[in-house]
């Protein structure tokens, strides 16, 4: 057999020893790839300081977006743009919509709205602008694009959560700034508040919290 032949059966056999991870890493791909292919125009470039602050004020971006699509965009639909962007990245579009209802549904037990929530922070340099997820925020930081309009349109006409109010990525505890080594300690201090926890399908990554109970279309717990 030719050095040729060699190469190629090594390869192969290579191929199937790592099947499984070359398997995930196409279907990340793949995720990739759709979201890139379905996600529209990009609605504004931003940039940030060192800090993840995001530099540019919220009214100029809201210009730009507008410019963008060619029509008026609400304040409260482009904060929630972009954080279903910053918070749900690729996720299909039902999730998008359920993550702007949670915020829809904070502003509004607070009597604020989508947008003040958004750009709210307990320290003066990040309060009224989009930034990173730091001490509870909701993270804002990257640009949307037409697919999370859409999402944040989507929610504004209706929650489709049955008043879910918070939500947490199990991936990120022990990851993230700030965050314990496990989603429990946050779990157990909104249990003191009366809320429990539930997920959609099989994404037992995502979890949403509800007040008192989970709606039927949920499953209970943390998966």
């Amino acid at each position: 057999m030719s050095r040729k032949w060699y190469a190629i059966a090594a390869v192969a056999g290579a191929g199937y020893l790592f099947r499984d991870v070359l398997f995930s890493s196409i279907d990340d791909g793949v995720d990739v790839l759709k979201d890139l292919v379905g996600s529209g125009k990009r609605l504004t470039v931003c940039t940030t300081d060192s800090s993840s602050i995001v530099l540019e004020e919220p009214e100029a971006l809201l210009s730009e977006a507008v410019s963008v699509v060619g029509r008026d965009i609400s304040p409260d639909a482009y904060a929630l743009a972009r954080m279903v962007r910053s918070e749900a990245g690729a996720s299909d579009l039902t999730t998008k919509v359920r993550l702007a209802c949670v915020a829809m549904n904070q502003a509004s037990a607070l009597g604020w709205s989508p947008y003040d929530v958004i750009v709210y922070h307990k320290t003066a340099a990040r309060n009224g602008r989009y930034g990173a997820q730091i001490s509870g925020r909701f993270a804002s930081t990257r640009d949307p694009y037409e697919i999370d309009l859409k999402a944040a349109e989507q929610a504004l006409r209706g929650d489709v959560t049955n008043g879910a109010i918070n939500f947490a990525h199990q991936s990120a505890f022990g990851k993230q700034l700030g965050t314990a080594s496990s989603i429990q300690p946050f779990v157990d201090t909104l249990a003191q508040e009366g809320k429990v926890p539930g997920y959609y399908g099989s994404d037992s990554n995502l979890i949403f919290f509800w007040r008192g109970s989970v709606p039927d279309d949920a499953n209970e717990g943390l998966g």
